[in-house]
């Protein structure tokens, strides 16, 4: 895509929907109100198996074997702030242990800064757009049905791969009254919550049906970033979930593309991520008692070779050489709606592509997470 058709989405999302509201007239609005609200969630962890490589993007790779610790992985305080039945706004701000201060100190970073425009009037259902700094379909519907995001990032989050905001301009609506199908599309810097670093936009689809009174869910995403001089950036993903009244499965599956460039020549890099987890109440025991259980699958290149040369602006080649195998269960209680407590077990194992593969160690934490809301 070129400026042209970023010009052309504009007005589209923001031009005919504004004539509609127009037309719309006047509604009655009820007063102005705000709202505070927040959540933490961290760990009580120990590492009793593993190593530390240096590389690598899943939670515990470079963490010593024996470390016993605890963990503040995400600090969220936000204020939504409704103007008037179309008008609203949100700013998040987060603290997780990538926002480190230069003393070691948790910093805060801005999340989230958005305008929402709820349309009265459009050609399909409950339409609105977003301007600013807003969250991208890249993680969103997976991460809502999974529930779990202080135990586990959704797979393409937990491989860095993709970003949950970006700044730019969405538009999202259902294509029924009932909101069993929709769409979001979206334009945006590409650049995540840093001021853009190049004139190329990226671009995100996302479409939704909700079936068999909504138990079923189906979504398909992509993702596209040109980043100039040849090199690509894209993914799609395909996510499946039932859910019945005491359960829940999901699966999901997203193929990355990367086209890139570096002083030892262009090559292609296409990471394949497989989810599936499923969670139960255990009413046998108490209804406020849950399981847990999920497996991902993390090929970090699929068209992996011994002889593959990767570009001098990429990380240590290591990190393609090995697949990995994520595994986590746990429970979850919930001795207030505001308050849970999940004992669980992270386990990541690799198996080396190599024709004489290096074996690598299990990593192996046991851990108590909690998470609370306010």
């Amino acid at each position: 895509m070129n400026h042209f058709t970023f010009t052309i989405l504009i007005f589209l999302i923001s031009g005919m929907s504004g004539l509609n509201a127009a037309l719309a007239g006047n509604l009655q609005d009820e007063p102005p109100r705000g709202h505070l609200w927040g959540y933490i969630f961290g760990d009580l962890y120990w590492k009793v198996a593993g190593e530390n490589a240096e590389w690598g993007q899943a939670e515990y790779m470079q963490t010593d074997k024996n470390m016993f610790a605890g963990k503040l992985r995400r600090l969220y305080f936000g204020y939504n702030y409704r103007m008037s039945d179309q008008f609203s706004s949100s700013l998040l701000l987060e603290a997780n242990p990538g926002t480190l201060m230069p003393n070691g100190a948790y910093g805060t970073i801005i999340k989230q800064g958005y305008l929402q425009w709820n349309i009265p009037y459009n050609l399909l259902y409950n339409p609105s757009v977003r301007v600013g700094l807003i969250p991208t379909p890249v993680f969103a519907f997976p991460e809502r049905t999974w529930g779990y995001r202080s135990i586990e990032k959704e797979i393409l989050d937990s491989r860095g791969i993709g970003q949950s905001v970006d700044q730019g301009v969405s538009y999202s609506a259902n294509f029924d009254r009932a909101g069993n199908y929709g769409v979001t599309l979206m334009a945006g810097n590409g650049s995540g919550t840093r001021p853009a670093g190049d004139s190329h936009l990226e671009y995100y689809t996302s479409f939704f049906a909700r079936l068999f009174d909504r138990r079923f869910s189906v979504e398909v995403m992509t993702d596209y970033k040109y980043l100039g001089d040849g090199n690509n950036f894209g993914i799609v993903r395909g996510f499946f979930a039932w859910e019945a009244e005491n359960w829940m499965l999901g699966a999901e599956i997203a193929q990355n593309y990367n086209s890139v460039s570096g002083n030892s020549g262009h090559t292609d890099i296409e990471p394949l991520l497989i989810s599936l987890f499923s969670s139960i109440t255990l009413h046998g025991i108490s209804d406020k008692l849950r399981a847990f259980v999920r497996y991902d699958l993390f090929n970090p290149d699929r068209d992996y070779s011994d002889d593959k040369v990767y570009p001098d602006n990429f990380p240590d080649d290591l990190q393609y050489v090995y697949d990995q195998h994520l595994l986590i269960a746990g429970l979850h209680f919930a001795p207030h709606e505001r308050v849970h407590i999940k004992p669980n077990v992270y386990i990541n194992r690799y198996d080396d592509k190599r024709p004489d593969p290096v074996n690598r160690k299990t990593d192996i934490v046991p851990r108590t997470t909690l998470y609370f809301l306010f």
